[in-house]
């Protein structure tokens, strides 16, 4: 039977149970992971509740967590970005619903895409929440819609999603998939893993996702 830790890293002690918030919550159930198969600890710690008829679709959200600091330094140095003023909900001119920006002609026209962005369209404005440490683990934070970002000094940063550019979504697993770049079964992991260990290629890949999502900060 496979162990538990296994089959669900986050309580692989001490590392995993120590990011479970609040803590004191989760100490009896951390306790009782070690040597323990999946199935008996569902059984034991867990109720299982059936959704309607059983047919329901349902769905899991997980708020990560990232390093990161509140000025730019060496090593932290990938900017999270509040909403910026210019990005809009609809042409002001014709009050048409559509996000965009007015461009240097006066002309409403779409908001910058990912690639823009990356490369600096929007930077030096004071739009700056915090910084980053790892540019894909902020991009999978933005797919998430929000998350939490750890300083050096342990506090913690909440950031939400804002909006996003107008820009359509480009789902970067499926991207991977039809260029034979990764084979399904296609994880946030597997994802992680190749975009670390082929920077440049991976950095022209998630340009290609072309959405923005400013955050907010709490």
């Amino acid at each position: 039977m496979a162990r538990l830790s296994d089959q669900l890293p986050l309580f692989d002690r001490p590392a995993g149970c120590q990011r479970l918030d609040p803590a004191e919550d989760w100490r009896a159930l951390c306790a009782a992971t070690p040597g323990a198969d999946l199935p008996s600890f569902l059984r034991s710690h867990f109720e299982l509740a059936e959704i309607g008829e059983g047919t329901a679709f349902a769905t899991g959200y997980y708020e990560p967590e990232i390093r990161g600091c509140r000025t730019r330094m060496p090593g932290c140095e990938v900017p999270i970005y509040r909403r910026p003023p210019d990005l809009l909900d609809a042409n002001p001119q014709t009050g048409e619903r559509g996000r965009g920006r007015i461009d240097e002609q006066g002309h409403y026209v779409l908001y910058h895409d990912r690639a823009a962005i990356e490369r600096g369209a929007i930077a030096g404005r004071g739009l700056e929440l915090a910084w980053a440490a790892d540019p894909v683990d902020l991009f999978f934070l933005q797919i998430q819609g929000s998350g939490r970002v750890r300083m050096a000094d342990g506090s913690v940063m909440r950031i939400g999603y804002a909006a996003q550019n107008g820009r359509e979504y480009t789902a970067i697993g499926r991207l991977m998939r039809d260029r034979a770049i990764l084979q399904p079964p296609i994880s946030m992991q597997r994802i992680t893993e190749w975009i670390h260990a082929n920077p440049d290629a991976g950095y022209r890949l998630d340009a290609r996702k072309c959405e923005l999502r400013p955050s907010s900060r709490s």
